[in-house]
């Protein structure tokens, strides 16, 4: 049975193939490209051969080897870039937190309203936005929220780095592993 490969991958295709041809000894032949299914829709596949038969010349006459379909994961891997490209782009400053109420991850935004650089903020205690005294006691109001209601909407007076205190609109939502 003949595979019919799209024909924008088939030049990248044959340059790998007679790539391989020329230096069998550097590893197997490895291509990501797509080909047509009997359902007519064109799939990402995983290719990965080996020469396993040759002429006596030295020539090679089969190459052997698998085809995995990675449609579904290059189509999920595009959707979590793009997602990040808006995380790390939106204008409104975002930050994901553990548990633990310690940064897991914040967007440029955030970074910029707070004075903290995103390596700066990784793994420490989101404690470090709020000065003593009310700014604490809202930042537990709202913890505490999270655990009951899984979301909290309100406003915490925050820490800049350089000292200054500011004002700002928080909305939380809790996000649970699957199953908890």
């Amino acid at each position: 049975h003949t595979v019919e490969v799209h024909p924008d991958d088939l030049p990248l295709l044959l340059a790998r193939l007679r790539s391989y041809l020329a230096n069998q000894k550097d590893g197997p032949l490895i291509s990501r490209h797509r080909v047509r299914y009997d359902d007519g829709g064109w799939h990402w596949v995983a290719t990965r051969g080996k020469a396993v038969k040759f002429a006596p010349d030295g020539r090679v006459v089969q190459i052997s080897g698998t085809a995995r379909d990675v449609t579904e994961q290059r189509a999920a891997a595009q959707a979590q870039r793009v997602a990040l490209e808006v995380f790390e782009n939106m204008m409104e400053a975002v930050a994901v937190l553990d548990a633990g109420m310690r940064f897991v991850s914040v967007n440029n935004a955030f970074s910029a309203m707070t004075g903290h650089s995103r390596d700066a903020l990784l793994g420490q205690s989101s404690d470090l936005l709020y000065g003593p005294g009310e700014a604490m006691a809202g930042a537990q109001q709202m913890r505490e929220a999270l655990v009951t209601r899984d979301q909290w909407s309100g406003e915490l007076w925050h820490r800049h780095r350089d000292g200054h205190d500011l004002l700002c609109h928080v909305q939380a939502v809790a996000l649970r592993e699957e199953g908890l």
